[in-house]
């Protein structure tokens, strides 16, 4: 939807012969006559001779209600540019409702200023919702009528939840540079520095290695040979144990 379509929408339901009790607004644009009036003999001068009440009588016809809301908005549209302020649809159509004159009084005021200090009393008592409004509120009001919105506070993000099987699948890339744990395997212990080589005091410290790992030899005591011959003489010299009877 375009924003003609969108202020005729919210001005007028798109109902041409829509009319204001409490002003003289009426039409698709629901302009009041002397708006009316000053823009379409701006945007029609092949109109300019008809009478006010001519060109009033106007405002029920749907094709040129629609010209006129148009035109209206161009000129609004470059009425706040030149004065410095946001040309939004939001803005457009605040001052299609209140002016261009009241809209960029409203967007250069106080935010927390009333609607109804800034815009007078005569546009409260054509529009009462505007009472309790400060400025603020009027903009965002605007805003919402052709289908923007305030911002909103961005919700706090949630922690991320943690994988269904409840062990660590993919841990997040470690800000160390170390790789991570493999995707679906259990945590790997940790290795642990090993302890510095002993350099004094042991008793095999200055061996090298393949001479510590092996066993002493083992020495015997010689023993002197036995003289056989020697022995066998002197039991043959010995006397009989038994003798026979």
């Amino acid at each position: 939807m375009g924003l003609v379509d969108s202020i005729i929408g919210v001005e007028s339901g798109g109902n041409p012969n829509a009319t204001n009790p409490r002003s003289s607004a009426s039409g698709l644009g629901q302009f009041i006559d002397s708006t009316w009036l000053a823009t379409i003999r701006q945007a029609k001068p092949d109109l300019a001779g008809k009478t006010d009440a001519e060109l009033l009588a106007l405002k029920t016809d749907p094709q040129l209600s629609r010209e006129m809301t148009e035109a209206y908005a161009n000129q609004n549209q470059a009425i706040l540019s030149k004065a410095g302020v946001p040309v939004t649809p939001g803005t457009t159509y605040l001052a299609h409702f209140a002016g261009p004159g009241g809209a960029v009084k409203v967007l250069q005021a106080d935010p927390n200023a009333m609607a109804g200090d800034v815009l007078g009393a005569a546009v409260v008592k054509a529009n009462p919702f505007l009472a309790n409004m400060t400025a603020r509120d009027l903009q965002a009001w605007a805003d919402r009528k052709m289908g923007g919105s305030s911002p909103q506070p961005q919700p706090a993000q949630a922690a991320p939840a943690a994988p269904a099987s409840g062990l660590l699948a993919q841990a997040p890339q470690s800000p160390t540079g170390l790789a991570p744990p493999q995707a679906g395997g259990l945590l790997q212990a940790p290795t642990f520095p090993q302890a510095p080589q002993q350099t004094g005091g042991g008793l095999f410290a200055q061996m090298p290695a393949e001479q510590a790992m092996q066993a002493p030899p083992i020495q015997f005591v010689q023993r002197r040979p036995v003289n056989l011959a020697g022995l066998r003489n002197a039991l043959q010299q010995r006397a009989p144990i038994f003798s026979r009877g």
